[in-house]
């Protein structure tokens, strides 16, 4: 093992020379520009890697109330993937509300009504 020496600082070391050009990295920078130039997009002009505007929700702002569902416990509901069930409950929370739902052959299953797009039959 070989002791480096104190006389010699770091910055008196060479230093390495290479340096990738932008065309060996291609799909990112230059050549092909989505939003900031890295790739992923830029906060500087925030926008998002595919050109899309960021939004962005400032602490203690106010949230819209969401938005009731048609349905309530008891009723019967329809998912695309699961099949006819019963809903069991229906939870207000902080964005959306929360549905709890026995479906015939799946058993129960927990969803938020927005994204879980429940028909009421």
């Amino acid at each position: 093992m070989k002791i480096p020496d104190p006389k010699i600082k770091d910055t008196d070391r060479p230093k390495p020379s290479f340096k990738p050009s932008p065309a060996a990295n291609p799909g990112f920078g230059k050549a092909f520009p989505m939003g900031g130039g890295s790739g992923y997009g830029s906060l500087d002009n925030r926008t998002s890697g595919l050109g899309k505007r960021v939004v962005a929700i400032k602490k203690g702002s106010q949230i819209a109330e969401p938005v009731a569902p048609d349905y309530g416990a008891g009723d019967r509901v329809r998912h695309i993937k699961f099949g006819d069930g019963t809903v069991e409950s229906v939870a207000k929370g902080n964005r959306d509300y929360e549905v709890v739902v026995n479906f015939d052959e799946y058993g129960v299953k927990r969803m938020f009504a927005g994204f879980a797009k429940l028909v009421k039959i």
